[in-house]
């Protein structure tokens, strides 16, 4: 458990916000005001490390995490372009 929360801290400084690729906004990361369990919160991390980890191993590397940011940038380029389709 020590080792997942380490992880999980260490996915948030490298990717900057844990939430990045679930919300395609620039504007400023503002923490949400609703109340979050311990429980939610790694349960949440957890998806966030299988997302990063590509090849399943438990091992986050810096090619994932570089990968995993490249995806998710190209993931809000494609929803935004859809959005402003209308």
């Amino acid at each position: 458990m020590r080792h997942l929360i380490q992880a999980t801290l260490l996915a948030t400084a490298v990717l900057g916000s844990t939430m990045a690729y679930a919300d395609c906004d620039d504007g400023p990361r503002v923490m949400p005001k609703v109340e979050v369990t311990k429980t939610d919160y790694l349960k949440k991390m957890e998806a966030f490390f299988d997302f990063v980890d590509a090849d399943k191993n438990g091992v986050m590397t810096p090619a994932e995490r570089t990968a995993a940011k490249q995806k998710m940038k190209a993931e809000c380029r494609a929803k935004k372009s859809n959005a402003s389709a209308w």
